[in-house]
């Protein structure tokens, strides 16, 4: 019974802090060049898809990954000096990879009914996919940064995109 109040309680904080990141882009997104009404029913009507692709490009980065960690413990039992020093560390390729998948679940959770619905819950689903990928691509770009910076490029400039998309149509999804 205490172990699930202490899960609710973590949640019920965690859900709290993502309330005021939300209120504080928001703030900062009015400050932003707003999109024509038109260009906003063609960006809600594109999202669910562009969130569905970016799960799948999440998915695949993390079986890169998947694979980088695989072909380091191989060698890394051969050269285990020489790997730690040309290779990033595995801790930090996990970490990637556990953000990656996430990333993947929430905009996987958001390209179910309730996007194409245009629930709030799917906006917020969206949203914390885009979190989790803009602290991915930063993650990969310091973190990673042996593996090469297009993929990490890549995620922030899909993710800040993203972000900005959603706070343009925000008022399109019901609560």
């Amino acid at each position: 019974m205490a172990e699930d109040n202490k899960v609710k309680d973590a949640a019920k904080v965690a859900q709290d802090k993502m309330g005021d990141l939300e209120n504080k882009l928001d703030k900062q997104s009015d400050k932003l060049p707003k999109l024509s009404d038109q260009t906003k029913a063609t960006v809600t009507g594109a999202l669910p898809w562009a969130a569905g692709a970016f799960g799948v490009l999440s998915l695949l980065w993390a079986k890169d990954l998947w694979d980088g960690i695989d072909s380091i413990n191989k060698v890394g039992d051969y050269l285990s000096g020489f790997v730690s020093t040309v290779f990033p560390s595995k801790t930090n390729m996990w970490i990637g990879l556990a953000l990656f998948v996430l990333l993947a679940v929430c905009v996987g959770m958001a390209f179910s009914r309730k996007v194409l619905d245009k629930t709030k819950a799917g906006w917020n689903f969206l949203f914390y996919g885009m979190v989790v990928g803009v602290v991915a691509g930063l993650w990969y770009l310091f973190a990673l940064s042996e593996l090469g910076n297009g993929r990490a490029i890549w995620t922030l400039v899909l993710s800040l995109g993203g972000l900005y998309a959603l706070f343009q149509v925000r008022d399109s999804y019901k609560s």
